[in-house]
């Protein structure tokens, strides 16, 4: 059992080494491979950890990958909660702002999200990202960030709403995922043209604030 001093000392040095070791190792040979591809032994070579090291931290190197690469996306969406908390938001801008983020984010590790035997992104990460967009996009109807379409007398606290804030959530986060995949391999498609294009096809609920309860 932990005491309480040792929870006072905060986390183990070695483990906090190690973690970045980890994570310095995975993204270098993500880069050169497929990460379905990278191997346990040659991620603890890279990182000159031992396997027990490496199972302390990740089950597989497409684990530890998805944790790295999600320690960035909370970051951006951690600034998108805190703009999109203020009583006099502009969606157009928030959006614009952290999707923006997000485009740049996935473009400047090209080489690791892209899955180079489809050109598409890899589908672990399609998912990581469609997740990120999903659950960022729930959490600002549920804070009535955002209000939904009343569809068919769907409304807060009827049966069936939550149902309909779940399939909205994930109907914008998969667009938001297909379009980064569509852009990546277009050199037309600059982080401008593609945010303006996300813009103009978003149903007005992800840009209208609604009315709020002083």
């Amino acid at each position: 059992m932990t005491s309480g001093a040792e929870r006072d000392r905060g986390p183990d040095p070695r483990s906090v080494r190690s973690q970045a070791a980890l994570s310095r190792a995975i993204l270098k040979l993500a880069a050169q491979q497929p990460v379905t591809d990278v191997t346990i032994t040659a991620l603890c070579q890279h990182a000159g950890v031992t396997r027990r090291t490496f199972y302390n931290h990740a089950e597989s190197p497409v684990e530890l990958l998805k944790q790295v690469l999600t320690a960035e996306l909370d970051q951006v969406g951690a600034q998108m909660r805190a703009e999109t908390a203020a009583p006099d938001v502009d969606l157009t801008v928030a959006v614009r702002r952290s999707l923006g983020a997000m485009i740049e984010h996935v473009r400047g590790k090209r080489s690791i999200y892209r899955d180079a035997k489809t050109g598409r992104i890899h589908p672990e990460l399609y998912v990581l990202l469609s997740d990120h967009f999903y659950q960022a996009i729930r959490v600002s109807i549920v804070t009535s960030v955002r209000a939904i379409p009343d569809v068919d007398g769907v409304r807060v606290g009827s049966a069936d709403y939550q149902a309909a804030v779940d399939l909205h959530a994930s109907y914008i986060a998969h667009g938001y995922a297909g379009i980064i995949e569509t852009a990546l391999d277009n050199p037309m498609a600059t982080t401008d043209f593609v945010l303006d294009i996300v813009v103009a096809a978003l149903p007005g609920w992800m840009l209208d604030s609604p009315t709020r309860v002083p």
